[in-house]
């Protein structure tokens, strides 16, 4: 028995619902299956919108509720063409009870908790209806309603599962509904909802129906969870922000739940801990390329010859740094610290101390900053009152992590992110490192968090080293630059150099692209852009592309191009020049340019 799980991208139209039809299907063919669905793409959040809405007695909420149905109904239109009228009333009996809902809450002008899982229940109930609709019509599929068997406590909106009553009840439940149709059924079932004892609807957090999944999985003990979603498995970076990334195929559960914790998006740590308890193996997959490998996630760690399994961030952090003489030495400290955070709800997502015991570092979300200071003040007031003790604030921060199971017993690998780093003028704020060298985490400023990740990622993944170049001054000398590097690149290439021009420009425009300019129609490029050149403006272009090695090939004769070097150079550049005009500034202005390059760790290659 294995257990799938589809999140809303996989089940966003009529037509990716066949794609899920086609890949269950294909499923059922090796092994018994039991499926768990998420709402249709969105539906959740347009549910508590409604609710929100007609708490505020908003008549947008009858407009909301009504863009509900009908994307519900004409699902059924396009998927149903077996027995369309009966799954049309079931549905229409279940946008019924929903308007009802969402009517006591607009006459009572009150939307408690209990209220608000209720209305968010409607967006699986819907979908695991259809979907088992539309699948039965070509193989027997069966609507499984997780309130059934799924037991929570009353904390609604988060509720907690209570796993000895869950467990029986899904274990007798499924082998009631195998039986019942002699093993040939995929049950549909719920993600995302369970019910207390006594018949109250519940939620169990965002990403439940991951959670759902894996309590299912572990419940009927699953040889595997499979995870599907829109993205081919867990990717050793964030595509958006690192275009190298790559698909990760194998990783532990440790590895998985690391890189979850600081952002890694595809998983949450919280979600898997019943199959991780279970040791009950994961696999990532992608709806909409099912023949990828995607990710296996289980106890085997592979020794693939590198350090690092994955890099990931989160941002929009504070460091607070709580510190002086009065801490030295003394017992408690710390426990008072976290202890009086907990009280007020603060999340502490990173530690760091100092042996000297001076200082205690730790990052928290930027939101709970004031009141995090106000708890601190409050506990530590005779403290602050002898000044024997502070709290300083930074803000705009971010948590930079590098996970692998590879870093054990692996002497410098803190040495290549610290390096990877410096070569990239960033400041490290904190540094925390675990016993189990799984995982090194690093805070830094948000505003470097996307170049950071790129370097890294560079000198822990990338064989190729990557140059991207900004050529100006497209001349004899220019446009001969240009012809080698287009002639040479598969040789460059070959040799492990991955060059490419981000910005070329001549006197009258510029282009500016991140991907790189096509070096074999670089004259249609240039005339037929419409930037008009202007350095600076080039230069606050090519800054926006954040990039961790790159240099400005300056072409041209004249001094207009040397006053805008700083700029360059601020955007994170070298300089490459057969230019004279440099070496002929006036010593201060020639003084400055050289500090400007010492300080930002830049070549100045005449």
């Amino acid at each position: 028995m294995k257990v799938l799980k589809f999140g809303g991208s996989s089940l966003s139209t009529p037509a990716t619902i066949r794609q899920v039809g086609k890949i269950l299907l294909a499923s059922r063919r090796r092994e018994p299956l039991i499926v768990v669905v998420s709402a249709f793409e969105g539906v959740t959040n347009r549910l508590l919108d409604c609710a929100r809405l007609a708490e505020r007695a908003d008549p947008a909420f009858e407009e909301a509720f009504k863009h509900i149905a009908r994307r519900h109904r004409d699902a059924v239109t396009q998927l149903i063409k077996q027995g369309r009228a009966r799954v049309r009333d079931e549905v229409d009996a279940l946008l019924a009870e929903l308007h009802s809902t969402l009517e006591g809450i607009h006459l009572l002008r009150h939307c408690p908790v209990r209220a608000l899982d209720m209305t968010a229940s409607f967006g699986e109930r819907l979908s695991a209806f259809i979907v088992s609709a539309y699948l039965n019509q070509k193989y027997p599929a069966a609507f499984v309603d997780a309130r059934d068997f799924l037991v929570t406590d009353d904390q609604f909106t988060h509720a907690n599962v209570i796993f000895k009553r869950t467990n029986p009840r899904a274990r007798k439940l499924f082998a009631k509904l195998t039986k019942r149709h002699r093993g040939r059924v995929i049950p549909i079932v719920t993600g995302f909802i369970g019910a207390t004892e006594d018949g109250q609807t519940t939620t169990i957090g965002r990403n439940g129906s991951d959670y759902s999944a894996a309590i299912v999985g572990a419940a009927v003990n699953a040889s595997v969870i499979e995870i599907w979603t829109d993205v081919d498995g867990v990717l050793s970076a964030d595509p958006r922000v690192v275009p190298s990334a790559f698909v990760l195929p194998q990783m532990t559960y440790e590895e998985a739940m690391e890189l979850s914790y600081f952002g890694a998006k595809v998983l949450h740590s919280a979600t898997i801990a019943p199959a991780v308890a279970r040791r009950i193996p994961i696999l990532i997959k992608n709806t909409f390329n099912p023949n990828a490998p995607g990710t296996l996630i289980s106890t085997r760690s592979v020794d693939d010859g590198k350090l690092a399994k994955g890099i990931t961030s989160v941002g929009d952090l504070a460091l607070l740094t709580l510190r002086g003489p009065g801490m030295v030495g003394v017992p408690g400290v710390a426990e008072r610290l976290f202890r009086t955070l907990a009280a007020r709800k603060v999340n502490v997502v990173l530690i760091s101390q100092a042996s000297s015991e001076h200082t205690i570092c730790f990052g928290i979300r930027n939101i709970d900053t004031s009141r995090a200071v106000d708890a601190i003040r409050h506990e530590f007031q005779f403290e602050f009152h002898e000044q024997s003790m502070q709290v300083d604030v930074k803000s705009d921060q971010a948590i930079l992590a590098v996970v692998g199971e590879g870093m054990k017993g692996r002497p410098g690998v803190a040495g290549k992110v610290f390096d990877s780093l410096g070569r990239q003028n960033i400041n490290i704020s904190a540094i925390a490192q675990g016993a189990s060298e799984r995982n090194i985490s690093c805070v830094i400023d948000t505003a470097d968090q996307v170049r950071a990740l790129n370097a890294i990622h560079q000198g822990f993944f990338e064989t190729r080293k990557r140059l991207a170049l900004v050529v100006i001054g497209v001349g004899n000398v220019g446009s001969a630059v240009l012809r080698q590097l287009h002639q040479q690149r598969d040789y460059l290439l070959s040799k492990g150099f991955d060059v490419t021009v981000v910005g070329l420009a001549n006197s009258k425009r510029f282009v500016a692209d991140a991907k790189g300019v096509n070096l074999g129609a670089w004259e249609f490029a240039l005339q037929s852009s419409p930037d008009r050149m202007d350095p600076a403006t080039l230069a606050e272009r090519i800054a926006e592309m954040e990039l961790t090695n790159a240099a400005l090939v300056d072409c041209t004769v004249g001094p207009s191009i040397v006053d805008a070097y700083p700029a360059f150079i601020e955007a994170n550049l070298h300089i490459i020049t057969p230019n004279k005009w440099a070496n002929a500034l006036p010593w201060r202005r020639y003084a400055t340019l050289m500090e400007l390059l010492e300080r930002r760790q830049k070549y100045f290659l005449f």
